[in-house]
């Protein structure tokens, strides 16, 4: 719209025109709103003789003692449409041992993609304790989840049925006849 209406435009071409005419050395300042004249202000603030070079000076030692730069350690496929995974120096000298079936806590996520993984659907490195989920494993360490995995349960207590239920109580009543 403001590009239709020549006039809209012409107070921004004049402001832009009236910076370019501040001389060098110069600063353009804040002024409060209530200022009547402000056309004629050039400012210096105080004790600032103009142009001033801070004689301070520093060696390559210091420049380098304050931006240590650390190595990236990164796993997956170079190339691939996913990106690669910073890791820290223990997660990437690490001999993983990986399991597909350790009974680690239900909620955990997957270090790359954060989605929550599910037990025999992730793999975990028992060192450590680093988790992917199933697309993730495959991408950062070439891990393929084994389908059909289950993890070992504990033996289930045997459902009683009607005749297990009749056996105990004639049990039952055979004792109390014979403690009579």
């Amino acid at each position: 719209y403001a590009s239709r209406t020549r006039s809209s435009s012409l107070p921004r071409v004049d402001f832009l025109f009236g910076i370019r005419a501040i001389p060098e050395g110069y600063d353009i300042v804040s002024v409060s709103e209530n200022e009547t004249d402000t056309e004629d202000i050039f400012s210096l603030s105080e004790g600032e003789e103009g142009d001033q070079v801070n004689d301070q000076e520093f060696s390559l030692t210091h420049i380098i003692a304050a931006f240590t730069i650390q190595p990236d350690y990164l796993v997956g496929r170079i190339g691939s449409w996913l990106p690669q995974l910073r890791v820290t120096k223990e997660e990437y000298e690490c001999p993983h041992t990986w399991t597909q079936t350790d009974p680690a806590p239900k909620n955990i996520n997957c270090r790359m993609c954060n989605t929550r993984t599910m037990i025999c659907r992730r793999y975990n490195c028992l060192n450590c304790k680093m988790t992917f989920c199933g697309i993730c494993s495959l991408h950062c360490y070439s891990l393929k989840l084994v389908p059909g995995l289950t993890i070992p349960q504990t033996q289930k207590p045997k459902e009683l049925t009607k005749t297990d239920l009749l056996q105990l109580e004639n049990d039952r009543l055979q004792l109390e006849s014979q403690e009579m």
